[in-house]
């Protein structure tokens, strides 16, 4: 089983993006709309996002499922061949 990428994040990496996140928090630009309010003030803008960190689900990722063959590729090999 592989570890999560942020299982290898430095303290460094994480304080970075901690601070990135409260830049944008704090003129908030989370949604298509880029508000501008201070959502950690407590202010909620057009969509009414919460200052907190809202999840709505959590669940391991195992990586990048495998895809099937584009549909033409499909036809193709189901296709008869040519005399």
């Amino acid at each position: 089983m592989r570890l999560a990428s942020y299982a290898f994040l430095t303290e460094a990496d994480w304080t970075r993006r901690i601070d990135e996140l409260d830049r944008i928090a704090a003129r908030c630009e989370l949604c298509p709309r880029r508000c501008g309010v201070n959502r950690l003030a407590g202010e909620r803008g057009f969509c009414g996002a919460p200052g907190g960190l809202v999840l709505s689900s959590i669940f391991p990722h195992h990586g990048r499922s495998r895809r099937s063959p584009a549909p033409a590729a499909r036809e193709r090999s189901s296709s008869p061949t040519a005399p």
